[in-house]
């Protein structure tokens, strides 16, 4: 029996989505299954998989990803999320009560098509600090940070964008793609439809480049999947 360890950078990954596990890794979800790739936490969904990801056929598909809010956070989303008329929907949310002041965070879009990353406050007055954003309509990947201080979101091609936080509440309760369910007091419960492809979350705020980097680990999979990102 032979006791050899193998160092060569150039060997490729049995799985590629490994490649997106860091030392400050929450949860990492490639959507073939209920599991993080971490083995941190599991899943719950009651939706199905395809060759692309997890499938969202209702409005009300919610998936809770058992990850909760920390004081730094960033989050890489790669989805083909639906457009709706006139209606709010969310699709990254455990922003609480429904009603000011809240706490928590929301990627949400309202009834006339604007959408947002928002935080709360913990105050009546404004109830949340937000920054807008496109991530809707076609295949996507982005990635949202929040901290004691910012909100920002990195576009793949290495765009930055931020609001600064005065004031900033977390939530208790974990983050949901797409609904949030009947038990979770929120304004905006309803999702939308499509396919998530990934799903990550680490206790960090990613640097622009350390962040396009992951998100070009996801285009490339998902390319393997059939799916063109730009």
């Amino acid at each position: 029996m032979l006791d050899t360890v193998i160092n060569n950078d150039e060997l490729p990954f049995i799985e590629p989505a490994m490649q997106l596990i860091r030392p400050s890794s929450l949860a990492v979800y490639d959507m073939q299954s209920l599991a993080d790739l971490t083995g941190n936490a599991v899943m719950d969904f009651s939706g199905t998989f395809n060759s692309q990801g997890a499938v969202l056929s209702s409005v009300t598909d919610f998936i809770n990803t058992k990850i909760n809010e920390k004081d730094n956070m960033s989050l890489i989303f790669c989805w083909n999320l639906a457009a709706r008329s006139g209606v709010n929907f969310t699709s990254i949310s455990n922003l609480t009560p429904n009603t000011a002041p809240y706490s928590g965070c929301r990627l949400a879009t309202d009834a006339a098509g604007a959408s947002s990353w928002a935080a709360g406050t913990g105050l009546a007055s404004p109830s949340v600090t937000t920054l807008g954003l496109n991530y809707v309509g076609a295949w996507t990947v982005q990635t949202l940070t929040i901290s004691p201080t910012a909100i920002q979101r990195i576009s793949h091609g290495g765009t930055l964008t931020s609001a600064a936080l005065t004031s900033r509440s977390k939530s208790n309760y974990p983050l949901h793609l797409n609904a949030i369910p009947d038990n979770i007091p929120a304004y905006i419960k309803a999702g939308t439809t499509g396919t998530i492809g990934f799903f990550c979350a680490y206790e960090e705020i990613l640097s622009t480049g350390d962040a396009v980097a992951s998100m070009d680990i996801i285009t490339s999979i998902m390319a393997s999947r059939g799916v063109t990102i730009p």
